[in-house]
């Protein structure tokens, strides 16, 4: 089984958002969060748009040896959320 590691910095945004995430599916762990929120977010649209976009990060996930650092994973949420949100 393969397995995607993300460490993501818990900014004041990303903390109101895990929070409501934790009370919506309470009795998940993270990795049953972050799943149910890709697959919501790939289900989402009719278009292809949120289906590209997920498409996208995993290629680029997958492309590194060792994941993304907090660092890059935080620039990239920055040039993309309003993209992703929309």
């Amino acid at each position: 089984m393969e397995s995607l590691q993300i460490k993501l910095a818990m900014d004041e945004g990303l903390s109101e958002i895990w929070g409501q995430l934790q009370t919506r599916y309470k009795g998940l762990g993270k990795s049953g969060i972050v799943r149910l929120a890709l697959n919501d977010l790939a289900g989402r649209s009719e278009e292809k748009k949120y289906d590209y976009l997920l498409q996208e990060v995993l290629d680029e996930i997958d492309s590194r040896k060792e994941g993304m650092t907090e660092e890059e994973f935080a620039n990239w949420w920055n040039e993309n959320k309003k993209s992703i949100i929309e």
